[in-house]
């Protein structure tokens, strides 16, 4: 029976959830080290256990290549006021990764239907201990400013690429380890 949830929703473009919110907790697909589906897990069980998983990382760029950082909401658990990439967040079980960004985008973010390009899927380690398989995107150029959800969002700047890199150099305890990773890495850039 698990197995039919895999392949009954190939999301790609809908979004996995209705509206801006998110309705209850989530089911997400825990992997094994080849990425590779082995259960069905509520996303709070999976965050708590630091259990392998698919993430999406998105870079929203403007019409002027720069990157918009989210600086995560006071009331987070998981790394509060800290500048974020732009939207990261849990692939659903039976999501595609684009179908992901772009809820990801639209239920953060505001954006609905910018163009993506997928750059890289990496492994990586979080802040937290668990092993991810992340697919990192670039968005854009979006021209409107983004309406973030403000429990999630407190506020959002559009950076160049010299400005995150000092950022990083010089005040890296004001950013996310995924925000880090994601500049040493350099897919941000691409």
């Amino acid at each position: 029976m698990i197995d039919s949830v895999f392949l009954k929703y190939p999301y790609l473009n809908a979004p996995a959830v209705s509206g801006n919110t998110l309705q209850g907790d989530e089911l997400i697909e825990v992997t094994d080290s080849f990425d590779q589906p082995l259960l069905l897990v509520p996303r709070s069980f999976a965050l708590r256990r630091r259990l392998p998983r698919r993430v999406v990382q998105v870079c929203l760029k403007d019409a002027d290549g720069r990157i918009f950082l989210q600086k995560r909401s006071p009331s987070l658990r998981r790394q509060p006021c800290l500048w974020d990439i732009s939207v990261t967040d849990e692939v659903l079980a039976g999501e595609a990764s684009e179908g992901a960004a772009l809820r990801a985008l639209h239920s953060v973010l505001g954006i609905i239907g910018p163009r993506l390009r997928l750059l890289s899927a990496l492994p990586y380690t979080d802040a937290h201990g668990a092993r991810l398989s992340a697919s990192c995107y670039v968005a854009g150029p979006v021209r409107a400013r983004p309406q973030f959800d403000l429990s999630r969002v407190s506020d959002g700047m559009f950076v160049d690429e010299d400005e995150l890199r000092g950022l990083v150099a010089h005040q890296p305890e004001l950013l996310t380890f995924e925000l880090a990773w994601a500049v040493r890495s350099g897919w941000l850039f691409q």
